[in-house]
């Protein structure tokens, strides 16, 4: 699971202004791994390795699987790396 994550995923954190927060700034964390549809078996095998959370995703021939809930993140994938 960890060399699919370094061969094929993303980690990003976003910050952007966001007027209705008081600090004027939003966070974002998420974390990817795109596959073509026609693999998206796979990405489907990870989902459920990692309790079901999050969601995929497709466009034309790519597929994605993300998470972006803090919580999942921080309860599923930083334990597991």
């Amino acid at each position: 699971m960890t060399g699919f994550f370094d061969g094929e995923g993303c980690f990003s954190i976003s910050v952007y202004k966001n007027i209705r927060i008081k600090t004027g700034y939003s966070i974002t964390i998420t974390v990817e791994i795109k596959q073509l549809s026609s693999s998206d078996n796979i990405l489907y095998g990870i989902k459920t390795y990692f309790g079901g959370k999050g969601f995929i995703t497709s466009y034309k021939n790519i597929s994605r699987y993300k998470i972006s809930s803090i919580k999942d993140i921080s309860t599923y994938i930083i334990p597991h790396f």
